[in-house]
Order: C-alpha cells, then sequence, then structure tokens
C-alpha cells in the first residue's frame, strides 16, 4: 500500500496518495515513512502547520532520519520558525555529514537571515566538503558577495558555472558577481548565457538591464526592462527600474504606463496596484492615485500597506484627523519603519510631538540605527524643547568640513578638472530622478565607487574613506548615543552617486536612510557661491521638508567650496540654497557605514 501511495503522489495523485497513507496509518498510527510521506504532501499542499506535525510524529517514531529532519527544516522556514529550522538542518547534518542538500539549505537560511559572515564560513567548508556541487557554489558566491568579497565571489561563480553549464541560476548568479565586482561586459556576457538557456527569466533581463546601464547604454536597458515585463508583467522591481529610466531620460508620456497595463490585465493583484499607487503619489499625481488606493482596499481592506496609502492622500486632502486614525491602524497592523515614520510625519504636523516621540522610542528599542525615525525623533525634541534634541544634533561634534587628499601627489586643481570631466561624461539623463530630493539636476545611476573603476573615481574612494575614517576615529566615545556608538576605525560605503545641478538648481531637505555618515564632496563650485548674504548653493542643516513652524529653520550654513568634503550623521535633516543664476554645480556624495 505504501508503494501505491508513493506512485499516485509522484503521479500527481494527491488526494488518492494522501487515502493510502491515511489507511496505513490507521493500522500502524506510528509508521515513521507513511507519516514523513503524507507530511511533504501537507507541505506540498500548503498545510504547513500539519506537515510540521506530521514530521515530528515521523521523528518521535524513528530519529534517525536526516531527510526527514532536512524536510521538517524546510517547512519550519516556509512558516518563518527560522531558529527551529536552522537546529533541524543541524542535526540532519550531524545524523548524516556527507547530507549535501541539508548543508545547502542551512547556507541558504544563514543568507536569508541575514547572517551573511556565518553564511560564508558554512559555505566555504561545504564547497570543500561538496566539491561537485553546482547549487553549493552557486550559494556561495551569494555568501562572499553579501561579505564583500567580490573576488571570491566572482570565482564561486565561475566554478558553479564550470560544474553546471546548462544551469540558468549558475549564469545569472555569476552575472551578478560580476556586476559587483564592476566588470559589466563580463556581467552582460553572463546574463545573456542564463537568458540563452531560459528566455523567460524575467530576472536575467532585468539583470542585464542593470549591467548595460552602468555602461551607459540606456536604449538597450529599457529594452531588456520591457522583455522583463513581457514575460512577467507583475514584476515590480522591473516596473520601478523602467519608469525611472523613462522619468530620468523626459519620457512624461510613458511614465508609469506600464503599471497601468498590468492593473488592468490582473484585476485581482493587490501588489501592482499598491505599487502604482505608490508612484502616483511620488509624482504628485494625487488625484490619479486614488482609484488604485481604492481598488486596494477593496481587495485587502486590512493591508497595511494600503492602509497607510489611504492615510498619506487623506493628508493631502487636508484631513490630517483621518489621515492619523489610517495611520494607526496600519502601524498597528505592520509595525514597519515606513509606516511609523509617516504615522510621525502626520503627529508632527498636528503638533503632537510627544506622541511623535513616543513611537520613536517605541521603535528604537528594537531597530536602535534606524536613521528614518532618528530623523523624526529629532523633529519631535526641538518642537518640545527638549533637551534630549542638542544631545542628539550637536553640529559643533557632529559635523565637519575636511580636505580629501588628491592621488598621486596630484595638484589639487589638475584632480578636480579631471574628476569634473570624468563625470559630466557620466551625467547622461535629461532630468533627475523623480524618487531623489534633487531639483533642476541630474544624477548619475548605481553605486559610483562600486561601479566605476576609472583612476579619477578609485583615487577620490581612496581619498574620501581617509577622511571619513579620520572624522570617526576623532568622534567622542559615549555607547549610548545612537550616532556616536557606532564610531569604528573602518567604515564601508552603502551608496554614492554624483549630483549634476544646473540654474536654479538645488536639495530640497532630506536624511539618508540608509547610512550613518553621509556626505558632500564638491567637484564644481559656481562663482555666485561667495555671496555670504544670499547664500546661493550653500549647504543648510537642521530644517525639515514639513514646514512645522517657527522653529524649523536652518541651524547652520556651509559655504560650498571645491575640494571640501562635508560629513554629518545620516539622520540630520540637510539641504541646499537654490542658485540664482545659470551655473553648474557638481557634487559627489555617499553614505558610509562602519565594519
Amino acid at each position: 500500500m505504501l508503494r501505491s501511495a508513493v506512485t499516485a503522489l509522484r503521479s500527481g495523485a494527491a488526494a488518492s496518495g494522501e487515502a493510502l497513507l491515511r489507511q496505513v496509518l490507521d493500522h500502524h498510527p506510528a509508521h515513521p515513512d507513511a507519516l514523513q510521506l503524507l507530511g511533504l504532501s501537507a507541505k506540498t499542499a500548503g498545510r504547513l502547520a500539519e506537515a510540521i506535525d506530521l514530521f515530528r510524529r515521523s521523528l518521535a517514531a524513528r530519529d534517525g532520519q536526516p531527510h526527514v529532519h532536512n524536510n521538517l527544516a524546510n517547512t519550519l522556514k516556509a512558516a518563518g520558525e527560522t531558529a527551529d529550522a536552522e537546529r533541524h538542518y543541524r542535526i540532519a547534518l550531524k545524523q548524516k555529514p556527507d547530507y549535501a542538500d541539508a548543508a545547502l539549505n542551512l547556507g541558504i537560511l544563514l543568507i536569508e537571515t541575514a547572517r551573511f559572515a556565518d553564511a560564508e564560513r558554512h559555505l566555504d567548508d561545504a564547497a570543500r566538503r561538496f566539491p561537485a556541487s553546482a547549487p553549493i557554489a552557486e550559494a556561495l558566491a551569494i555568501a562572499r558577495q553579501d561579505v564583500g568579497d567580490a573576488e571570491g565571489a566572482v570565482a564561486a561563480a565561475r566554478r558553479a558555472t564550470a560544474l553546471g553549464p546548462e544551469r540558468l541560476t549558475a549564469w545569472h548568479g555569476l552575472g551578478q558577481a560580476e556586476q559587483a565586482s564592476g566588470d559589466f561586459p563580463a556581467a552582460e556576457q553572463a546574463f545573456r548565457k542564463a537568458l540563452a538557456i531560459d528566455r523567460r527569466s524575467a530576472p536575467s533581463w532585468a539583470g542585464l538591464s542593470n549591467a548595460l546601464r552602468c555602461q551607459l547604454r540606456d536604449a538597450e536597458a529599457e529594452a531588456a526592462l520591457r522583455q522583463a515585463l513581457a514575460v512577467n508583467p507583475l514584476d515590480l522591481a522591473a516596473h520601478r527600474n523602467l519608469n525611472a529610466l523613462l522619468w530620468e531620460h523626459g519620457k512624461a508620456d510613458e511614465h508609469l504606463v506600464s503599471y497601468r497595463e498590468a492593473a488592468a490585465r490582473h484585476p485581482n493583484e493587490i501588489a501592482v496596484r499598491l505599487a502604482f499607487a505608490e508612484e502616483l503619489l511620488q509624482a504628485g499625481r494625487t488625484g490619479e492615485a486614488e482609484l488604485p488606493i481604492a481598488e486596494s482596499r477593496t481587495l485587502a481592506p486590512d493591508d497595511p500597506h494600503a492602509l497607510d496609502l489611504a492615510a498619506r492622500l487623506a493628508a493631502r486632502r487636508g484631513d490630517p484627523e483621518a489621515a492619523l486614525a489610517l495611520h494607526r491602524r496600519a502601524t498597528a497592523a505592520a509595525p514597519a519603519s515606513a509606516f511609523v515614520v509617516n504615522l510621525c510625519d502626520t503627529l508632527l504636523r498636528l503638533e503632537r510631538a510627544d506622541e511623535a516621540d513616543a513611537e520613536c522610542v517605541r521603535f528604537l528599542k528594537t531597530a536602535p540605527d534606524d536613521q528614518a525615525i532618528l530623523s523624526r525623533q529629532m523633529l519631535a525634541l526641538r518642537m518640545m524643547g527638549d533637551p534630549r534634541y542638542r544631545w542628539l544634533f550637536d553640529p559643533d561634534t557632529m559635523t565637519a568640513r575636511l580636505d580629501v587628499t588628491p592621488p598621486d601627489g596630484l595638484d589639487s586643481g589638475v584632480f578636480l578638472e579631471r574628476l569634473a570631466a570624468h563625470l559630466r561624461a557620466l551625467h547622461i539623463s535629461t532630468t533627475q530622478p523623480i524618487d531623489q530630493t534633487l531639483k533642476d539636476g541630474t544624477q548619475t545611476f548605481g553605486n559610483l565607487f562600486d561601479i566605476d573603476r576609472s583612476p579619477e573615481i578609485a583615487g577620490l574612494r581612496e581619498g574620501i574613506r581617509d577622511a571619513v575614517q579620520r572624522f570617526a576615529a576623532a568622534l567622542p566615545d559615549d555607547p549610548a548615543h545612537p550616532f556616536f556608538r557606532r564610531k569604528s576605525g573602518r567604515v564601508r560605503f552603502t551608496g554614492s552617486w554624483s549630483v549634476r545641478l544646473h540654474a536654479h538648481g538645488f536639495h530640497t531637505n532630506h536624511y539618508h536612510p540608509k547610512g550613518w555618515i553621509s556626505s558632500a564632496f564638491y567637484v564644481v563650485v559656481p562663482p555666485e557661491a561667495d555671496d555670504a548674504v544670499r547664500r546661493p548653493g550653500w549647504f543648510t542643516f537642521g530644517q525639515s521638508n514639513m514646514d512645522l513652524g517657527p522653529g524649523d529653520v536652518v541651524e547652520r550654513y556651509v559655504k560650498p567650496e571645491a575640494g571640501k568634503l562635508v560629513l554629518f550623521p545620516s539622520y540630520v535633516w540637510h539641504g541646499t540654497v537654490p542658485f540664482d543664476k545659470s551655473a553648474e554645480r557638481m557634487t559627489v556624495a555617499f553614505d558610509a557605514a562602519p565594519l
């Protein structure tokens, strides 16, 4: 009967197979094989709790079953019980040290739970024990990339393609590794090999698009993104990247059309409506956002993202009380950072700063490095006149204007001229990104310090790294302070880009959510910046973008000077004064985090 059940399950006749297995269990309630087979069928059907119970019963009947421990771990992971999943993967490996699948699964779990160093160590060992496993080599490449070992990631990914030249995932992984290492022609080649195996791989089309954009081949990148969406019209990342590209190249008539078409074709898909509404609000098209928000709430009335969007819509309509009620529902359903930030913004606009501070304190207990939340706490404390505000932001100790040493003994002026010429060639878009703070200017694509291997950018990167590490080393020691306690002798760049502002260009007031230390390095500064009265192009600290009353003002101005680097905590609000005249202001900015 057990063999018949297996045959039925393998042929897709799940109901018949399960019926036969239950007959076995009627006569032998603790039959370990019947229990684990029924568990596998339940997992396949999405009945995770039932599957977990069946696997546990199988192990209670006979513990020496490493494959059951592995299956149980897979199911626990799917149910979100990652700690218990890890324990059972390790038991499976203890019982069967040559169990390659369990070794791979444990490595993937460690990656997915952001334990990157542990993942790299485990998978490096697994790759030595299972040298013929292409999947393990693929996972090792991801882990090495996560710990910043770009060269090692490429080596592992190339090994994976040698072991499994027919595996799409191996070539896709090599494309990702080559891209992370800055070799974009090699990344392009790898993604094209993946697509030669399966042209319906939307992720590989998207990867190819990124590799092409990094080579300044934006028209081809656009075509690749359209191919990704042709394969998977619900690929939200592809929608987002395509529409960002269209906007930056002035194709306003095509902007967001892909979302509208996908929503029309998939009337029951809430995710594409939420993303569509998000981008409409971002573009200032509030009236158009009403329909996808309403449709989203019809499909899922209690979805926290839909509630948050409805709250922001109510705020824009001038109904902050309605917005507040919706924000509270959203954060109650999912206390994510973005939703708490929006709740705090509404509380601040209602002059309920004490409540905003309480929300920040509550969130920071579990996410003490959240820069968006810290930026709101700054505003709340200032509105309350709380002395903690100056503790959180003291411009005298937390900001600096430093020199950056040019590379190879170059004269500063010569280096800046070469750097400016190089950067101008990278600014190929026609307008600013829609989701960024610059106005009347352009921004380079991707992480500049990672993707550009030119001597100009390499020299700048090292000079800046030295300056940032000197700044960090000089910070006070205070383990209780959200900025000072992260003090480190070494830093890594989490993002970097160049901004080129034109006539009347400026940055709206903002903060940087993904950093610890943020910056502006001045490459070109127009002569009008010498005007100390009107301060055109000057850097500002302290003022938010929310017009929170008479206290929401600039606390400090910093005059821009070519060759100078301005550093500050990422959570501090900052912006620039607009130019009065036609002029170019070019900077390189970045976010850094401690190693």
